[in-house]
């Protein structure tokens, strides 16, 4: 369900983007009203810390061998992830796993 209405919010943002390069405001008005309404059942998005912390405590739990195999890693930490924390923008914590794991 969670995955859904963060696939919609981005949706109407991404035509909010192209109403507004196409001109039409008042459109792309309207279709972030909708994405502020969906986000509104949204839980409330992990902040870069909290997916730092977690990140790191899950580095700690994985242990060397997988962390030397960065694309299994990513994906192991990313799996773990998704069980701790409700609601996480992927693209941060992908980008915090790399820096973690010197990528």
């Amino acid at each position: 369900m969670l995955a859904v209405v963060k696939k919609e919010v981005a949706k109407r943002e991404q035509s909010a983007q192209i109403y507004t390069d196409a001109g039409a405001e008042d459109r792309a008005q309207a279709e972030l009203s909708e994405a502020a309404v969906l986000r509104g059942f949204l839980p409330r998005e992990a902040s870069s810390y909290e997916i730092e912390m977690a990140v790191a405590e899950i580095l700690e739990t994985l242990g060397n061998d997988l962390v030397e195999q960065s694309g299994r890693a990513i994906g192991a930490i990313m799996s773990q992830l998704k069980t701790r924390l409700e609601n996480f923008d992927s693209r941060a914590a992908v980008q915090v796993i790399r820096r973690e794991l010197g990528l």
